[in-house]
């Protein structure tokens, strides 16, 4: 290329190291005007910057406010646009799209247009590094790798295993969800429906959901209580509602006093329950905000406004966007088990670090 004026970081959703690179690149790394973006190849509604990458970032004294990830689309590609993505996979991902061109893997390039910038990936295991090979410095306060112009290959100890393949045989590497369920499996938070078989697809119900906030506060004792005619005891989840309704997390319905146990539960309902048991737990949260931007904000009832605002807010619930760009917030829409883990991780990224 004989002239860059534009950079785009590429990844998976784009919330973690895209953001990261980008940032990191603006303001260490570049001496010469260009514009740097991070976008997504799989982006199906706009999320925040991962938690743990934005600590990171604020060690470093970079805060990225108010960004949310956004897909690559084909007019992001032209003469004088690179885009870098982090592995040849993403690459190859990339390079299937139409128009797609100047597509390179960040690690492959130093000096002359990128010098040093094989630094930023190591920064997103920034937690996870016990040592850098010789020529090369960790600074563990910092959180900070310092990797001298013209190094091709660095050599690093982590502390912890690598990420294990998916044990479920209906969530495959590249599905946009897989992370998020190896998060809420590993720490037992959501299970498969059989022991292979997640299920990302299939609707979560009141009864599950109830079970999902019963495991995050690590399953206390519960006296069962014949509280719903539709909770008999002995159920996986009759221990999970109970509890919920104990502390005010679930109320059921007060029209006919059952819980509706299998009935899907809706978006406004799930972030009804997650702001009560935040308010339970007495976790510091932002306060709810205007949410009148969404399409279809004055679909929201009554009792679940002040939630939607707060999880809005908080980065729980990002919306869902429309043919022409807008975003809607789905109130009565169903939720997939896939899209549950992705709202669990966020939840408990910011709340239950």
């Amino acid at each position: 290329m004989d002239r860059i004026e534009k950079i785009i970081f590429v990844g998976k959703r784009a919330i973690c190291r895209e953001p990261m690179a980008a940032a990191i690149l603006q303001r260490e790394h570049l001496n010469f005007p260009v514009k740097i973006l991070a976008r997504g190849f799989v982006v199906l509604f706009p999320e925040p910057l991962n938690q743990k990458a934005e600590a990171v970032m604020i060690s470093n004294g970079i805060a990225l406010e108010n960004y949310m990830s956004s897909q690559l689309e084909p007019t992001d590609f032209g003469d004088t646009t690179l885009i870098l993505t982090f592995d040849q996979a993403a690459k190859e991902k990339v390079l299937e799209m139409e128009g797609a061109q100047n597509v390179e893997v960040l690690t492959d390039l130093t000096g002359d247009e990128l010098e040093n910038t094989v630094s930023l990936e190591l920064l997103a295991l920034v937690n996870n590094i016990k040592s850098v090979s010789d020529g090369c410095s960790f600074d563990a306060a910092k959180g900070t790798v310092q990797i001298p112009a013209g190094v091709r290959k660095v050599t690093i100890s982590l502390g912890k295993e690598a990420p294990k393949p998916s044990v479920f045989e209906d969530v495959q590497e590249d599905d946009w969800f897989c992370d998020d369920v190896a998060y809420v499996n590993e720490k037992g938070i959501m299970t498969g429906l059989k022991e292979t078989v997640f299920g990302p697809e299939a609707e979560l119900s009141r009864a599950q959901f109830a079970t999902i906030l019963y495991r995050m506060n690590g399953e206390p004792d519960v006296t069962y209580t014949a509280k719903f005619p539709d909770v008999p005891a002995g159920q996986f989840y009759s221990e999970a509602v109970i509890w919920a309704s104990q502390i005010g997390v679930v109320t059921g319905y007060t029209d006919s006093g059952y819980f509706g146990t299998n009935d899907p539960i809706t978006r406004e309902q799930m972030v009804t329950m997650m702001y009560r048991y935040a308010e339970y737990k007495k976790y510091e949260s932002k306060e709810p905000t205007d949410i009148s931007a969404f399409t279809d904000a004055d679909k929201v009832t009554e009792f679940a406004e002040k939630a939607m605002k707060w999880a809005v807010a908080n980065g729980i619930i990002a919306g869902k966007e429309n043919e022409d760009g807008s975003y809607r917030l789905d109130p009565q829409g169903g939720t997939s088990r896939a899209e549950c883990a992705i709202i669990i991780q966020r939840f408990m990224e910011k709340f239950e670090k």
